[in-house]
């Protein structure tokens, strides 16, 4: 068994990836449904109202396995079965593209199709959406590495989640939550590589 697939069954076992599409069609639609509520408003109007919150329960799911699982491997030492099959890089690699990438590509292309099937069309959807997705996923990593205690980095992680709605309310919201999140990559790769287990 190779370190991805020992990753994919250790933080999401056998059910969680139906749990994701379960919620993602509910934020969908539910993200449809709001935007004709609020149809008299411009576009982009009605998107940046309602993207936040949408992006902030979804972070909710994905921060999980960021802080608490990320977190309770680091207290409990079992992260180091990780280590032992590849260097400490490749299993950085594998670790964001588990628990951060695979639910974002989840994400993007199953509200694609559903948007798709709705007839609702509008890229600012997914431009704000990666925006708060690599400033929330970037800091909860960097946090979760530097407390090292998976509740305290999760109920911390998601005053970052919240402080995405707030963030949303500036006018550059995009570029700086963006280069934020890539800052928050960048510190979490030499946090893990200078890190004692």
């Amino acid at each position: 068994m190779g370190l991805a697939n020992l990753m994919l069954k250790h933080y999401y076992g056998d059910y969680t990836l139906t749990f994701y599409s379960d919620i993602i069609v509910l934020l969908s639609v539910t993200l449809i449904i709001s935007s004709y509520v609020l149809s008299p408003l411009k576009v982009h109007t009605r998107l940046s109202l309602i993207i936040p919150d949408i992006t902030a329960l979804y972070l909710v799911l994905v921060s999980k396995n960021l802080t608490i699982g990320l977190g309770q491997d680091l207290t409990e030492g079992t992260f180091i079965t990780f280590l032992q099959m590849r260097g400490k890089r490749a299993v950085f690699l594998v670790f964001i593209l588990i628990n951060v990438i695979l639910p974002y590509v989840f994400f993007i292309l199953l509200s694609l199709l559903i948007f798709y099937l709705s007839n609702f069309f509008s890229s600012i959807v997914y431009t704000d959406f990666t925006s708060y997705y690599i400033y929330s996923t970037g800091g909860n990593l960097v946090l979760t590495l530097l407390l090292k205690r998976p509740l305290r980095s999760f109920f911390i992680g998601n005053l970052l989640n919240v402080s995405v709605i707030f963030m949303s309310l500036t006018q550059y919201h995009v570029p700086v939550s963006t280069l934020l999140g890539l800052s928050f990559y960048g510190i979490s790769y030499v946090l893990f590589l200078r890190m004692q287990l």
